[in-house]
């Protein structure tokens, strides 16, 4: 158990969202609630867990009745397509974007 801020736990915590350190970096006093002032709260978490449940369950079924099949090399060409395009965006200052100057119609003679 960690006693004083700042300390750094021993070991690295792996969970499903990677690997963490732990410090404690304060405590608070413990928070005493009755179920009747919690309930409200459960309530609407189980059943915006249940609904995410149905709505996987019926997305899984979905994909098994239909025929669905994807391109992977056509999906991967998109995606490089993709992030092309938003490193032109992103790239911009003012004026045209590099896939824009390549594309746009030759200057007029003077």
């Amino acid at each position: 158990e960690l006693k004083e801020k700042g300390q750094i736990a021993d070991r690295v915590i792996e969970t499903s969202d990677g690997f963490h350190v732990i410090m404690l970096v304060g405590r608070r006093s413990e928070i005493k609630k009755e179920l009747k002032d919690l309930a409200p709260a459960l309530k609407r978490r189980m059943k915006k867990e249940e609904l995410a449940k149905r709505r996987e369950a019926l997305i899984e079924e979905v994909k098994k009745k239909s025929n669905i099949t994807i391109d992977d090399a056509a999906f991967a060409q998109l995606i490089r397509e993709m992030n092309e395009a938003e490193k032109d965006v992103v790239g911009q200052r003012g004026g045209f974007s590099r896939a824009q100057r390549r594309t746009r119609p030759p200057a007029l003679p003077r």
